[in-house]
């Protein structure tokens, strides 16, 4: 990937060296150098550095953090910054003609690849949406291609779900996922569980199901099929909970919520759709985003 950053960087600054005066002001990177300036993008996002202007970083009249200015100027930060590119910007209108993803794709596929190599998930997967502080990669539609794919939630879950196929993991997602056909498919394709709450819109759902209104608060009612099972449950006036399940195949509460009576379907997807949560409490610590415009020259 760091190879792939530093050849297209490197070409992109040959095409803007003729327009600076000083040659050494263009000069190409290498690996050491943008491992320096990542290094040093890693450490700006843990000081807040989208908050503080650049000079503030390289300040060295007792403001600044030594760090920044060890590593190299902030002319030459400024200038890495500007050029960092992650494809050959000769080609790139020809890709884009058929991947809106183009200027990052290599190095995006590489670090999917990594992540499918390097990381092992458990047994319990969680799926769900992430928005970033940062920019966002969006492409919406892709145009007619290799990279035009079906974006409905069926889709989108067995692209993802593809390296642990047939692992008899459970997959735990939003909401907006949740469908019967997606259940049954996960469970007898891709030998999946899948617990999930179902939005009261949803096509298929009991009147039962979907009407509280004379239920005891606490209550729950059950329905099973031969893979899904399906509950709802009231734990206030007014409030219905609906979850689906194709690992639970029973009417059993959870003794450890006492009063509250809840079903085990429900506790137990508490207890594993927090893996985002927990990574978005980190990230919401870290911002390293900068909005910096540059002239040439």
């Amino acid at each position: 990937m760091l190879g792939t950053i530093v050849e297209s960087t490197n070409k992109y600054i040959e095409k803007i060296a003729p327009k600076y005066k000083r040659e050494r002001s263009a000069r190409p990177t290498d690996i050491i150098e943008i491992k320096a300036f990542l290094d040093l993008l890693y450490l700006s996002g843990c000081l807040k550095g989208a908050r503080l202007n650049l000079e503030e970083l390289w300040n060295r009249q007792g403001c600044g953090v030594e760090m920044f200015w060890l590593k190299m100027s902030l002319a030459r930060f400024r200038f890495l910054l500007r050029m960092l590119r992650f494809d050959d910007w000769e080609t790139r209108d020809v890709r884009k003609s058929l991947d809106k993803l183009a200027p990052i794709r290599s190095v995006f596929d590489k670090f999917v690849t990594n992540c499918i190599n390097h990381y092992a998930v458990g047994e319990y997967v969680t799926i769900d949406e992430k928005l970033e502080a940062f920019r966002e990669v969006y492409v919406g539609q892709q145009p007619a291609g290799p990279y035009n794919m079906k974006n409905d939630a069926q889709s989108i879950i067995e692209r993802l779900i593809a390296p642990i196929s047939g692992k008899s993991r459970n997959l735990t997602c939003d909401n907006w996922f949740t469908t019967l056909p997606l259940i049954n498919s996960l469970f007898n394709n891709h030998k999946l569980t899948y617990v999930d709450t179902v939005r009261k819109n949803r096509r298929g759902l009991p009147l039962e199901f979907k009407n509280t209104k004379a239920r005891p608060i606490t209550s729950s009612m059950f329905g099973f099929q031969k893979n899904v099972t399906l509950v709802s449950y009231v734990p206030k006036a007014n409030k219905n909970v609906l979850l689906a399940s194709s690992l639970h195949h029973d009417d059993n509460i959870d003794k450890k919520t006492k009063d509250q009576n809840k079903p085990e379907i429900i506790t137990f997807y508490n207890s594993t759709k927090g893996g985002v949560d927990m990574v978005d409490q980190p990230c919401s610590r870290y911002d390293g985003t900068w909005h910096v415009i540059l002239e040439d020259g």
